[in-house]
């Protein structure tokens, strides 16, 4: 993976570096989630969600994470829009 990042002339800080792997709750169950994986001589565990571009994305293509996200940020901010679509 560090290899990808520096032929493509791409910075990866190893300390920020989440990794997640993602399936059916089937398929996850086969996989051993527990060793993660090596970037950039630092070793990163995996995680049952990870956030990219503001979208949390969880292991299981769900979007329930996200999803309660959302809500916790619009209760948060009292929005009276948010509720017009419930």
């Amino acid at each position: 993976m560090s290899r990808w990042f520096i032929e493509n002339a791409l910075l990866l800080n190893p300390t920020k570096t989440e990794a997640a792997v993602f399936g059916t709750s089937q398929r996850l169950s086969q996989v051993n989630k527990s060793q993660g994986v090596w970037v950039a001589g630092a070793h990163v565990l995996f995680t049952d969600a990870v956030k990219l571009l503001g979208v949390t994305l969880d292991s299981t293509p769900s979007f329930d994470k996200h999803i309660i996200y959302l809500f916790y940020l619009c209760k948060r901010h009292d929005s009276p829009d948010f509720y017009g679509y419930f």
